[in-house]
């Protein structure tokens, strides 16, 4: 099968390599479409994220979608060939203590599609748990599906928040990741949301996405003025070094703080005595545990919009092409998708 594979910074290149085996459990999906993660082009730019590095050649991606061609052996009977679906990128080991616990996204032997040592679905073919692969509603297209990823971070960091209804909530940049909690936190019956995002193009789609304002980031006072005293949330997935010190001064006493950006550098920073003396509580996500049919049900009842991400489409052979428009944040790209 064809796969585009990373052999170091800024070097694709696209292999022949033996297509998976279907095992018990386990469905084959034809890829048809694979979103561009900011995840991604950390690996693409600088060939690690954090303390994990790639060691190529190595296949990335995660946000993605397609159809089975082949079930494996105990599939339940709702899921068969021809079906259009999305999976959970997901294998957790089942064992460890978190896992057993419920807990299988902080799984201590986690492999996740995309990143070491675990390829991801730049190719023509993946096999998925069944258990974690979900048919896409009527009416979802295969791009819509591949958006189901990031639309499951932005529940999850919902969920995290605590909306449950009439709370005043500031997201702070307005990607993928922070329109997706824009849109969950408005299902979830949040008040007045604010976004604050410096590219005129993703404010533009904050506004129509449900937010009652969006600013650019030097205009922190007119922030302050929609929530007197601060917000009750404040969701921060711009991964600005700045961003989570914005995030503490415009929360409200007792508010809560949900980070979800992955910032450049391996460190987050904000000054401790304006969060001690607000007494806030500060939340990380790590994904999702069991938000995606929560999400395709958003995209299904009209609650979420995510055919607005899919901004820019290329073939696998310009999938560098795809990676350097993502990187450089330019043309309006929200999601460049590869299209198999």
């Amino acid at each position: 099968m064809k796969a585009v594979r990373l052999y170091g910074p800024r070097e694709f290149r696209i292999d022949e390599i033996p297509e998976p085996q279907t095992g018990p459990g386990e469905v084959k999906i034809a890829v048809r479409s694979v979103s561009v993660c900011a995840s991604d082009v950390h690996y693409y730019l600088h060939g690690e994220i954090g303390s994990i590095k790639t060691s190529g050649p190595f296949i990335l991606g995660h946000e993605f979608s397609g159809e089975i061609v082949e079930v494996g052996p105990g599939v339940r009977e709702s899921l068969r060939p021809g079906q259009k679906v999305t999976a959970e990128p997901v294998r957790p080991c089942g064992g460890c203590d978190c896992c057993l616990r419920g807990d299988y996204h902080l799984c201590r032997n986690l492999l996740f599609f995309g990143t070491p040592p675990a390829d991801g679905c730049l190719c023509e073919y993946v096999t998925c748990r069944a258990d974690f692969t979900f048919a896409l509603p009527d009416g979802v297209s295969l791009d819509e599906g591949a958006m189901t990823e990031p639309l499951a971070v932005g529940v999850e960091s919902a969920e995290m928040s605590g909306v449950r209804g009439g709370e005043t909530c500031l997201i702070l940049g307005a990607g993928a990741i922070g329109l997706s909690a824009l849109q969950a936190v408005k299902a979830a019956g949040a008040g007045t949301v604010v976004v604050v995002e410096p590219i005129k193009e993703r404010r533009l789609l904050a506004l129509e996405l449900g937010a009652s304002k969006a600013f650019a980031p030097g205009e922190t006072d007119a922030v302050l003025r929609e929530f007197p005293g601060g917000a009750d949330v404040v969701i921060e997935a711009a991964g600005a070094p700045e961003a989570p010190q914005m995030a503490v001064e415009c929360t409200r006493p007792g508010g809560m703080v949900v980070l979800v950006g992955i910032p450049e550098e391996d460190r987050i920073a904000f000054k401790a005595s304006a969060a001690r003396r607000k007494a806030l509580t500060i939340r990380f996500v790590r994904r999702y545990k069991h938000k995606f049919p929560h999400a395709l049900e958003l995209v299904a009842r009209g609650l979420a919009n995510v055919r607005s991400y899919a901004t820019h489409l290329f073939p696998p052979e310009k999938t560098a092409e795809a990676f350097d428009l993502t990187a450089s944040r330019s043309d309006g790209v929200l999601r460049a998708v590869i299209q198999f």
